[in-house]
């Protein structure tokens, strides 16, 4: 028998030998960090999304659709996705899905911190126009949180800062 030898072409069996003979391995100094991307990205042929901040966000809705949301909007929307980067199964479908997956996986979930956020939000309300020394307390953070802001200084006052300051 002459083995595989016999049947590969002697043209071919040259290009073997020349590309054994230029073949090493690759050599990664440990400091260097090397990244590889997913095979996700190829062959999609679609135009990579700008990321926009939630900011954004309003000025996109009030385009699209008409609406006339301000920018206190972009709180309600800070809510929902401080609430979803906690959640264990975001960060499960975030981790192991690209974006378009992603989206598809959560789209209930969203769903469910929004009216969980609207909930919330009515009992804060409720809470503040029952009860008095809730209503005090509350007014007294606010007010300076807002005078702070509009006198220039940090535009977010720290609200532990704030109590503090009450007692």
């Amino acid at each position: 028998m002459c083995g595989a030898a016999c049947f590969t072409p002697p043209a071919r069996r040259a290009n073997k030998k020349r590309l054994r003979i230029f073949s090493s391995s690759i050599k990664i100094a440990e400091s260097e960090t090397q990244q590889v991307k997913s095979p996700t990205d190829v062959g999609t042929g679609k135009a990579k999304d700008e990321k926009a901040p939630l900011s954004e966000i309003t000025e996109v809705l009030n385009e699209r659709f008409g609406t006339q949301f301000m920018e206190e909007a972009q709180l309600f929307f800070q809510q929902i996705k401080e609430k979803a980067c906690k959640n264990k199964q975001v960060i499960q479908t975030a981790l192991a899905n690209p974006l378009d997956k992603f989206e598809l996986g959560i789209r209930k979930l969203i769903e469910d911190f929004m009216i969980e956020r609207m909930t919330e939000n009515d009992e804060i309300v409720t809470r503040y126009m029952s009860d008095q020394e809730f209503q005090g307390s509350a007014r007294t953070i606010l007010a300076k949180a807002i005078f702070t802001a509009r006198r220039g200084r940090s535009p977010l006052m720290n609200v532990a800062a704030a109590s503090k300051s009450q007692r």
